[in-house]
């Protein structure tokens, strides 16, 4: 099999709108409920999504830092890996890299491409920052031992104590029915 990463173009919307869905459909399968999940307004509005910012007509959803990379089997775009700089400066004002967005469709899970992938991104963050973040659910312990496997630690500070927030996902708090907490990842 092999395996090419590049950037995403408009074409790979409805590509990597899939592979984003299934992961969720997947990897979220017990964490979020099924009937979310499996509402195809969830998947109809990653494909619009998706669409939009990489066609430019959602204004700010790209920074200017930001790169989305899509893992490609057989002519197939089969996941991507979203970087950029982090949401929030630090109270210095300064930015860190973040991984905004990292997902492969389940059918290649074990294959490989995630951790090629991974490689990519971390190329790109390497290039622009000296440290990046990232955040996990926390009640998804295969993801986090995907990231604690390629370089990243849980938390903050010496002890890396779990930093803990309602972020992104929490958006959807009325629809999911529940908090889902989040923990930072960092890799220097």
């Amino acid at each position: 099999m092999e395996i090419v990463i590049r950037g995403a173009v408009v074409e790979d919307a409805e590509l990597i709108a899939d592979a984003h869905v299934q992961g969720w459909r997947v990897g979220y399968r017990g964490l979020v409920p099924d009937k979310f999940l499996d509402d195809q307004r969830f998947a109809e509005a990653r494909r619009v999504g998706w669409r939009s910012i990489l066609s430019g007509q959602m204004p700010g959803a790209l920074g200017p830092l930001d790169q989305v990379f899509v893992p490609v089997v057989d002519d197939r775009v089969v996941g991507l890996g979203h970087v950029g700089l982090e949401r929030a400066s630090s109270a210095d004002g300064t930015h860190r890299g973040e991984l905004h967005g990292f997902y492969v469709h389940p059918d290649y899970w074990g294959t490989g491409i995630a951790d090629q992938l991974i490689a990519r991104c971390h190329e790109a963050l390497d290039a622009f920052c000296g440290q990046a973040m990232l955040w996990v659910l926390r009640d998804n312990p295969r993801a986090r031992r995907f990231y604690e496997r390629n370089g990243w630690s849980c938390g903050v500070g010496v002890d890396l104590v779990e930093a803990e927030w309602v972020g992104p996902v929490m958006d959807r708090a009325p629809q999911l029915g529940r908090p889902l907490p989040e923990v930072e990842y960092r890799r220097p």
